[in-house]
């Protein structure tokens, strides 16, 4: 588990020990109130107990940035718990319904079958209020057709449409290169240097950090 402030919020990652895909608790330590981005590990435990040291009482919603099941396996239990409200983009909520869609039918283990969500990004103009102020998001599909990035403060949570030094797969059922290159390079155009990048999987950096790495660039952007 790994904690970060970032200006006024307090983010803290959790890698799933079943997929290593990453969850984050994003807080304000000026009240108990948490998101959770992408609770993907079907054992909460780690999770609850991240929210309980940070001194959350109340998770309000939980934000996805695509469909994937090593992204969503935590949801359900996760929103019982704090009856949170899901929220995703349009196409996200039309494929955690389906094991082909959220490709958890061709992963051994459980089909998964996810809830729908209570809210699409399309039905909120792209944004979403918050105590710390406004929460944007925008789609970046490629890795996934529903794939969004979710911005909130100098914190910048892309799932699997960027990884840093790791080329996102565009292998997969729904992955689509152009759109990936494109959404790449929006998120490269469109934010600083001082912007902290959350991934789906790996750790945070900069986008300064990044940019200086010219071989990291080219494989992010898909020009190798």
């Amino acid at each position: 588990m790994q904690c970060r402030a970032s200006h006024n919020l307090h983010i803290t990652q959790l890698v799933s020990s079943v997929f290593s895909s990453c969850t984050y608790v994003v807080h304000s330590p000026s009240h108990r109130e948490a998101l959770v981005v992408d609770p993907g590990n079907p054992d909460i435990g780690p999770l609850l107990g991240a929210l309980a040291s940070a001194g959350v009482r109340h998770v309000p919603y939980i934000l996805l940035t695509h469909e994937h099941f090593d992204h969503i396996g935590g949801v359900n239990t996760l929103r019982q718990r704090y009856q949170s409200a899901v929220v995703c983009s349009e196409l996200c909520i039309q494929s955690i319904t389906d094991p082909k869609k959220n490709l958890s039918a061709y992963h051994e283990g459980p089909r998964l079958i996810c809830e729908p969500a209570e809210w699409s990004w399309e039905q909120m103009d792209w944004e979403l209020p918050w105590r710390t102020g406004k929460v944007k998001a925008f789609p970046t599909p490629g890795h996934s057709p529903g794939g969004v990035s979710v911005a909130i403060g100098q914190a910048l949570f892309t799932g699997d449409t960027f990884l840093g030094k790791v080329t996102s797969p565009t292998h997969l059922p729904g992955s689509n290169k152009p759109a990936l290159r494109e959404s790449v390079s929006r998120i490269l155009s469109e934010f600083d240097d001082d912007t902290v990048v959350y991934p789906g999987h790996g750790m945070s950096f900069t986008l300064g950090a990044f940019r200086h790495d010219a071989a990291a660039v080219r494989a992010a952007t898909l020009e190798n």
